[in-house]
């Protein structure tokens, strides 16, 4: 049985017992462009209608136009964001939208609801489905598609940002793994004669340095008159690209103070580079950076990581990563008795904030030790009290 129009852009299917709400939009390259919405009951019809001409006439409707999820996505990314992110970044935010595209991209951009976005991220995390990826990353992928449907909306194409109304996935505050001052010396014994490893790991583990701060490190940067180190370069990864760059951020530009110990290595590795570059002649690349192969030749910050790995598993040390050396630097300094202000410096952080979201446990132990001392002093002065009135 056919529809029957009951009124103005309103009809009614008998058989089905649905309403069905016609919306034109007005013209896209010489077609009108239209939408059919469908309701259950006839004031729901009649609601959505009179919306909808409100909207019209107080020109409050997205633009017309035949956006998809994967059209805009893919405009978000190569015109708007691209030109002003980092070369990292854009490759993190291309491998995100390869998934988004996959799964969300046919819709089109004005009817991607917040169901669709939060269905997406279930299937995200299925440890069943074929992507089963943490929370944590399905947070990203949330994030990515906040600021794709932001731009969105400051454009005028949707009227708010689906995105904003998804439940994100629980966040799991990532394992820290870190070593004592005796897993270091261990590691410290393990390393001394590897070309790569001895900067890199000496690096780490007594200033906190960064995989790419190490990579970028380069000689012009350490002042050994001074006993200064200057965090300026960067070197890292992009999909398949070494990227070479200034400092992760303003605050990870730094200066750092540079002891006996590390003074006496960086030479030592310097020294060495010297006389393989004598030996090697025109074989051996002269890059200036500190962390090079036997060759001159600068590392892969990929490679430096397996390589690290491997050496913990060969020699049958505790689990960690480089990274995880940088962990321990902040362990040991909270122990000794530094400032949250002053670990977040050396570090890099951008505030005393960030330091402590990250080390939240070791801020944890802490804030129980200062507890504890006050309530020691307390019970002190409360036991000197008595003595004196006795």
């Amino acid at each position: 049985m056919a529809r029957k129009k009951i009124a103005k852009n309103i009809s009614y299917d008998p058989k089905r017992k649905l309403y069905y709400v016609t919306l034109y939009y007005g013209k896209v390259e010489g077609k009108a462009k239209k939408e059919t919405r469908t309701f259950a009951r006839k004031r729901d019809a009649e609601d959505c209608l009179k919306k909808f001409e409100y909207e019209k006439s107080e020109n409050l409707l997205p633009k017309v136009s035949d956006e998809t999820v994967e059209s805009w996505t893919q405009y978000c990314l190569e015109d708007v964001m691209r030109p002003k992110i980092e070369k990292t970044t854009y490759s993190g935010y291309k491998n995100i939208s390869k998934k988004v595209i996959a799964e969300l991209g046919s819709i089109s951009l004005r009817k991607l609801s917040s169901k669709d976005i939060q269905m997406y991220l279930a299937r995200l995390i299925d440890p069943d489905g074929k992507y089963k990826l943490s929370g944590n990353t399905a947070i990203k992928h949330l994030t990515f598609l906040k600021t794709v449907l932001s731009i969105a909306q400051s454009q005028e194409f949707i009227h708010r940002n689906p995105a904003y109304f998804v439940q994100a996935p629980k966040y799991i505050q990532p394992k820290i793994s870190f070593y004592s001052p005796e897993q270091i010396n261990r590691l410290f014994e393990e390393i001394n004669r590897d070309t790569i490893l001895k900067p890199s790991v000496y690096l780490a583990a007594m200033l906190g340095l960064r995989r790419e701060e190490i990579c970028g490190l380069k000689w012009e940067s350490v002042d050994f008159d001074n006993c200064i180190l200057y965090i300026r370069d960067a070197r890292t990864i992009a999909g398949s690209e070494i990227v070479e760059k200034d400092a992760k951020s303003y605050h990870s530009t730094r200066r750092l103070y540079i002891d006996d110990l590390l003074w006496k290595k960086l030479a030592e590795v310097k020294e060495e580079q010297k006389k393989r570059s004598e030996m090697l002649g025109d074989l051996y690349l002269c890059s200036d950076l500190v962390v090079v192969n036997d060759y001159g030749k600068p590392v892969n910050p990929g490679t430096l990581s397996t390589h690290f790995h491997k050496c913990v598993v060969k020699h049958n040390l505790p689990h960690i990563t480089l990274h995880g050396l940088r962990h321990s630097v902040a362990s040991i300094a909270n122990d000794a008795g530094m400032t949250q202000y002053d670990i977040s410096k050396m570090l890099g952080h951008s505030s005393p904030a960030v330091t402590g979201k990250v080390y939240t446990h070791l801020f944890d132990e802490l804030q129980v030790k200062t507890v504890a001392s006050v309530a020691n002093k307390i019970e002190e002065n409360k036991q000197n009290d008595s003595k004196e009135e006795e």
